[in-house]
């Protein structure tokens, strides 16, 4: 998993990923977080820089967007951790 600020490409496994402007912004506050456990208020709160209602499933959505893009080219990176939120990076073995 790559992803240069500067020029906003991303790519995983050498292969170009076509983000929006949120999946991107998403992306880099996962690899700024790798393996923590991320609660959907801090995500939504850091990415969307507005307070999380907890009724909107804009964060839900934006997620499994990112994630069929960069499962398209590899294994899971983006968990769902049921009642906590995401964790990001490889499953451990």
């Amino acid at each position: 998993m790559r992803l240069d600020l500067a020029t906003h490409r991303a790519e995983r496994a050498g292969q170009k990923l076509d983000l929006t402007a949120k999946e991107e912004a998403l992306l880099v506050f996962f690899l700024r977080h790798p393996g923590e456990v991320l609660s959907r208020t801090r995500i939504y709160e850091a990415v969307w820089d507005e307070r999380y209602d907890g009724l909107s499933n804009t964060l839900e959505v934006h997620v499994m967007e990112l994630r069929k893009k960069l499962e398209a080219h590899g294994a899971r990176l983006i968990r769902t951790l049921r009642g906590r939120g995401y964790s990001f990076g490889a499953e451990p073995e």
